[in-house]
């Protein structure tokens, strides 16, 4: 036991913080490297004891509740005893069939079209998003047909961040416009859900802090960023101005900023639909903008973005596919792509800052 847990100590932070924790195929291959319930058990309180004692605020009610699902998910595989991961052509009737009964079944229109939305969306939106919640998604694609932008935004008390859901119509560079919104307003993602529709309909979600990162309670501010979203998605504000004020320089910034050295890995193996783009360097404001968009202008599409901060270190992780749904696989591509991203990693941006392509 000793020998396993020195030798896997790790991989659970690894996985929880950094990886795509609605990959059935990845829990399945995370349940068969545990092997039992008394290794996930054990290994699952060594982690928790492992990354609170590292200080105080590491760790936060959300990686609390990132570990806690990996657990609850590796255990019911181990429980089932059994390795075999259901194909979503099976799963996703199963789901429709919960789903339909939160629908009083006087309402047969409102149940038609909780059909015609689970026609529309995708399989992973399905497989991975809870009956209840599908249910609030559907009356927010309701509210799209009177309002092109729907806004919503709950308090996650347990998880310790604010749920921010947008449904609206996609354009490439959608999320890195919702990063840069943030980033103005000091929000701090640490989650998003990207997903869009076969009508092209963008349904993101988004689990965020204020700049400590605790939860952001004042609605008037909410008020502000919803106000400046409209003005982005209508074209009467650019995010680049309202992202330029972040990029001035700082001579403050620049003698307390420790430089850390950029490792940007990407990684076709992890994900069997994905190529998944892993990237270490340290932190500044207004970086996951920079990210999000230089993504977006190499034509990559995110669809799940895990995004991580230790003091001045960033480790952010994407879910990336090309604009025909498929990996990435040309190392020319591929090159091209990692060169691209540490370029602007190790390079400050200025004011009216453009990815270099």
């Amino acid at each position: 036991m000793l020998e396993f847990l020195e030798l896997s100590h790790l991989i659970m932070t690894h996985i929880g913080f950094r990886r795509d924790l609605e990959d059935a195929n990845m829990i399945v291959q995370f349940a068969k490297t545990m092997g039992t319930m008394e290794h996930l058990n054990m290994l699952y309180i060594l982690t928790y004891c492992d990354v609170s004692g590292t200080s105080q605020e590491a760790m936060t009610s959300w990686k609390s509740t990132l570990l806690e699902h990996l657990y609850l998910r590796t255990r019911s595989v181990l429980e089932k005893g059994s390795f075999d991961t259901e194909k979503a052509a099976q799963i996703i009737p199963k789901v429709l069939e919960q789903t339909l009964p939160l629908i009083p079944e006087s309402e047969s229109k409102e149940r038609e079209r909780c059909r015609e939305f689970f026609g529309m969306m995708p399989p992973r939106y399905l497989l991975s998003t809870t009956p209840a919640m599908i249910i609030d998604h559907l009356k927010l694609w309701e509210k799209f047909f009177h309002d092109p932008i729907v806004f919503e935004v709950k308090t996650l008390e347990r998880e310790g961040v604010n749920e921010i859901t947008l449904f609206t119509v996609e354009t490439a560079s959608l999320f890195s416009r919702m990063a840069g919104l943030f980033a103005a307003h000091n929000l701090n993602i640490v989650d998003a859900q990207l997903n869009l529709s076969n009508h092209g309909h963008a349904l993101q979600i988004f689990r965020v802090t204020d700049h400590a990162g605790m939860i952001m309670q004042d609605p008037d501010r909410w008020k502000r960023v919803e106000k400046d979203l409209r003005e982005i998605l209508q074209g009467r504000l650019s995010i680049d101005g309202l992202v330029a004020e972040k990029f001035k320089p700082s001579l403050f910034k620049k003698k307390i900023a420790q430089k850390l050295a950029t490792r940007i890995d990407i990684d076709n193996d992890v994900s069997a639909f994905y190529t998944v783009i892993d990237i270490y360097t340290h932190d500044r404001v207004g970086l996951l903008y920079q990210m999000t968009s230089t993504l977006a202008s190499l034509g990559l599409y995110v669809d799940v973005s895990k995004i991580s901060t230790k003091v001045d270190q960033v480790a952010d992780t994407f879910y990336v596919k090309d604009i025909f749904g498929h990996k990435i696989i040309s190392e020319v591509r591929l090159k091209k792509i990692k060169d691209i991203l540490q370029q602007v990693m190790e390079t400050e941006p200025t004011p009216g800052w453009r990815p270099p392509l």
